[in-house]
């Protein structure tokens, strides 16, 4: 629900009403931890088996810290290849930081007709 709400969505609003119907849409892996470790907190976000997701398998990775009560929206491309990030929220240098709680991202859909050729 409050990711619907920050996308200033109605409650029971699908999503794709929300946008023109020439948008283009994103494929989200959504990953959550609990798991807090050398002053950050470690996610995993490979595939089954442990494995590194194959390139082209999504667009984003949405990832949650539950005891923080944060949201990562970091595109796949900063994180292939890897099965587990470390986030370190609070550090001015952070890895991630510029992807906490960037919303956005999902925001910025282009038109179809801007990405085919």
């Amino acid at each position: 629900m409050w990711v619907g709400h920050s996308l200033r969505l109605r409650s029971g609003q699908a999503l794709s009403d929300a946008f023109e119907h020439d948008a283009r849409c994103f494929r989200v892996q959504v990953k959550s931890t609990l798991h807090q470790s050398y002053g950050g907190h470690c996610c995993q976000v490979g595939g089954s088996q442990r494995k590194a997701y194959v390139d082209g398998s999504f667009d984003f990775a949405a990832v949650y810290l539950i005891p923080l009560n944060v949201w990562y929206i970091i595109p796949t491309a900063q994180i292939a290849g890897q099965t587990s990030v470390f986030f370190s929220p609070g550090l001015r240098n952070s890895k991630y930081g510029q992807y906490e709680n960037a919303w956005h991202l999902l925001k910025s859909i282009l038109p179809l007709s801007a990405t085919s050729s």
